[in-house]
This record gives structure tokens, sequence and C-alpha cells, in this order.
């Protein structure tokens, strides 16, 4: 079976290399497009005791937002180039904690998706996103 289009799906950048060290060599193999996604949380709800919104709580959580989906695209683009594989890059915006939720849109657009799998210390929202992954996609799911 060839491969035409392989979504790689970036939780956070302790997963990132693990991902990307199944998903490319694959690419290459089967000269595949790979897609890198990485979701991130909308900051939660924050009130000062008065019940007024915190800005600066707002601005601090989307600037480190910022930062960890920069450091994750960099590192795919640098190895997705390095390996000299077809690759595009998808920030996607999230409402809850699970990124695999947001990815799922990806996910019927590729011919595989490669997530690393869930850590039993993880909480069970990570489990049910990786989960909506492998049952609500109709795609082949290979965890790392």
């Amino acid at each position: 079976m060839s491969y035409k289009t392989i979504l790689a799906v970036l939780r956070s950048e302790a997963d990132s290399d693990q991902v990307l060290s199944a998903a490319l060599p694959l690419c290459v193999q089967h000269g595949s497009h790979l897609i890198g996604v990485h979701a991130e949380p909308a900051p939660v709800d924050y009130a000062m005791p008065l019940g007024i919104p915190d800005a600066s709580y707002f601005k601090a959580a989307q600037k480190q937002a910022q930062e960890r989906t920069d450091a994750i695209a960099k590192r795919f683009n640098e190895r997705s180039e390095a390996a000299g594989v077809s690759a595009e890059w998808r920030k996607l915006g999230l409402f809850d904690r699970n990124a695999s939720f947001a990815a799922l849109s990806s996910a019927f657009c590729a011919d595989l998706v490669i997530v690393q799998q869930a850590s039993p210390d993880t909480d069970d929202s990570a489990t049910a996103g990786l989960e909506t992954l492998l049952f609500d996609t109709g795609r082949p799911v290979l965890f790392v």
C-alpha cells in the first residue's frame, strides 16, 4: 500500500521528535507529502477576585502558546527539509485541551495518521482524543 499523504500529529515538543522519526522515513520510502499539525488550546477564562478579566494573563498565555508552536514548527520544518520531504505545517486552535480532536479535519485528508501514544500518566481527555482519531477518521493510525 502506498501513502500519498501522511499526517503527523505533534501534540507537544516532547513528542515531536518521536513522531517525526516515524513519519519521515515513511514519507521518503513512499514519496509521501507530510502534513504536520499542532494545536494550542485557547486560554481558559481567568478573572481577578472582582470578576474582571485579567488581560495580562491572556497576553502571557498567548505568548507562551505561540512560543511552543514556533518551536515545534521550526523543528518540523528543519527535519522535513533535511529529509527532502514535501511538507506543510498547520497551526490549529482548539477550545479544549486535546490537540488530537483538532487534527480530525486534517486526518480525513490523509492516508495515514501518526501520533504518539498516550502515557499511562495522562488524563482521560488525551486518551479520548487518540481514540477519536482511531475510530472516527476511517484512516489507519500509527501510534509511536
